[in-house]
């Protein structure tokens, strides 16, 4: 009398594959390696002990602002403490960093200033 088998019960009689497949790459990776001591890199020949030392870092001076140019009848601003602001004026006189500017007062009068060129109540318009 001869069994029948149904399909949950077959046997299937296959060889084992020999090549990997994902399970077999991740236990790979998951691996544990040994340590391995690596030996330090030679150095250059041509390094001398100065260029290994630490070097303190120093403050680097900022550069001066270029100081403003100004010639007689260029337009420009200056600071009014009596107007309470910057007025509108033109040079009138340039000579050896002080500039003389000329502006109009809100109630129409006319005024003078003599200032140096880096003053911070001086802008170029």
């Amino acid at each position: 009398h001869q069994q029948q088998q149904y399909p949950h019960q077959q046997q299937q009689h296959q060889q084992p594959s020999h090549q990997p497949d994902d399970d077999d790459l991740l236990f790979e990776t998951a691996r544990a390696l040994p340590r391995v001591k690596v030996p330090p890199a030679p150095e250059p020949p041509d390094m001398d002990f100065e260029t290994r030392r630490a070097v303190p870092r120093i403050a680097v001076p900022e550069l001066p602002k270029p100081k403003p140019q100004f010639a007689v009848g260029d337009e420009c601003s200056v600071y009014s403490a009596s107007s309470g602001g910057w007025m509108r004026a033109r040079v009138v006189r340039a000579e050896s960093g002080t500039v003389t500017v000329s502006y109009r007062l809100a109630d129409g009068g006319e005024a003078q200033k003599q200032l140096m060129i880096d003053s911070e109540n001086l802008r170029p318009a």
